[in-house]
């Protein structure tokens, strides 16, 4: 890392585990899936289309970590 020393899980599931206690920033990442999935219908190019699903895969991985660090893996919030 070219700040300093690597992040350990222990520390990245501590700072979703506080972010899963903000209902906004839950409502903020679904809002985003939800309008990447629109965005996505409506790309015109491959390219757009492969941006837009990663973009849509990084957020569902931090909802998915959101969950994790606050026990939720399995249930729906």
């Amino acid at each position: 890392m070219p700040e300093g020393s690597e992040v350990k899980e222990i520390e990245i599931l501590e700072m979703f585990r506080t972010y899963g206690e903000n209902e906004v920033c839950l409502r903020f990442l679904r809002d985003m899936c939800a309008r990447d999935i629109r965005m996505y219908f409506q790309a015109s190019t491959d390219e757009d289309r492969r941006t837009i699903r990663g973009a849509h895969a990084r957020t569902n991985y931090f909802i998915s970590l959101i969950r994790k660090a606050n026990g939720k893996r399995n249930s729906k919030d």
